[in-house]
């Protein structure tokens, strides 16, 4: 249902919607129609409600597989693996590099086109561009916002929107993706408006394990983090389906 407003803004007004016309079909067609399209809500919320406990069940495995306040060494270790961890500051793991270099010139981007735009905040991919110079290829990495201190894990080629974040990379002994869970622990203070690596961020330390039970921790997280993106992918698939329904059941 449509409803041509014109370019003025106005409410519905009582003789707008009396006046509104519907087709509808027989009442045993509405009742069968209106059941599938439950079953269909049913099915979507029974998926969301999936990947939330995958979501929960991630966080409480991480408070298991990272040493909490006090700790010295995780409450789980997986068998082979006994060695203290050791106090590492993440400047001492982590290597940074500026992100000039892949700034994407042009913003009009298109979900056809093929290099993601990527940002450290919540929104993650900004849009697609087809931009084929200055990309960045040697992934994974982690980027940091450098003012808000909002970081994300890439594991694909990308380019940027701008200028205030941290590509940050591993050093020696260090698996990537472990050191990004590791930083989803710290609870920080951001306290100012100032970039924050360089002056704080890269001084904050963390309890580091061997290179092998940082690789073992890490691909356990990175199964279960696949097992929620999968079931996102099935989220949308299925609203994608009942919206393409919806347009063929109603006229």
């Amino acid at each position: 249902l449509s409803f041509n407003q014109g370019t003025s803004i106005k409410g519905f007004t009582k003789n707008d919607i009396e006046t509104m016309k519907l087709n509808l079909p027989s009442l045993t067609e509405q009742q069968k129609i209106a059941t599938f399209l439950i079953s269909a809500d049913n099915w979507i919320e029974n998926l969301k409600s999936q990947k939330e406990k995958l979501e929960e069940y991630k966080k409480g495995l991480m408070q298991k597989l990272f040493p909490q306040k006090g700790q010295k060494n995780p409450t789980l270790r997986f068998s082979g693996f006994a060695d203290d961890w050791e106090e590492k500051k993440l400047g001492e793991v982590l290597d940074y590099e500026q992100p000039t270099n892949y700034i994407v010139k042009n913003t009009e981007y298109k979900n056809n086109y093929k290099t993601p735009v990527l940002t450290a905040g919540k929104s993650f991919i900004l849009g697609y561009t087809n931009e084929v110079f200055d990309i960045f290829h040697n992934y994974p990495v982690i980027i940091f916002d450098d003012f808000t201190t909002s970081s994300q894990f890439v594991d694909f080629e990308f380019k940027v929107k701008s200028s205030a974040m941290k590509i940050l990379k591993p050093k020696s002994n260090t698996n990537i993706k472990f050191i990004f869970e590791a930083m989803q622990q710290i609870r920080y203070d951001i306290g100012g408006h100032g970039r924050h690596w360089i002056s704080k961020y890269s001084k904050l330390k963390i309890n580091l394990p061997s290179l092998p039970e940082q690789t073992k921790i890490a691909d356990i997280l990175t199964a279960v983090d696949k097992a929620i993106d999968a079931k996102q992918v099935q989220i949308d698939k299925t609203q994608k389906w009942k919206q393409g329904l919806m347009q063929q059941l109603f006229v």
